[in-house]
């Protein structure tokens, strides 16, 4: 874990759900340049996969990060698939795509 570099923020975030799909939630935390919590947050989603719940946990933290007036965020994510959606230019056929470039 590091933190991040003086006046940027880091937003850890996960999404899990019992099943794929199944009951889903997401959480998350922001912590600033010496690591210390700033803010958290955890949301219950309802019936969605292990992907939906983790990119509805980027959406939720960085409309948090955005609310609060950050806007030099670093993202951290333990979802593989999750990170390629998003650095990906084309994923319209996605089933998550909505979601994707909401992100």
């Amino acid at each position: 874990m590091e933190i991040p570099p003086q006046d940027w923020m880091k937003l850890n975030i996960d999404g899990c759900s019992k099943g794929n799909p199944s009951l889903a939630a997401a959480r998350g935390l922001i912590r600033d340049c010496i690591g210390s919590w700033i803010r958290g947050f955890a949301i219950n989603i309802g019936v969605c996969t292990s992907v939906r719940a983790e990119l509805w946990a980027v959406i939720t933290g960085l409309e948090l990060a955005w609310l609060l007036g950050f806007r030099k965020i670093i993202l951290e994510s333990d979802s593989l698939v999750v990170v390629g959606l998003l650095l990906k230019q084309s994923v319209k056929a996605d089933a998550n795509f909505a979601l994707v470039n909401r992100a």
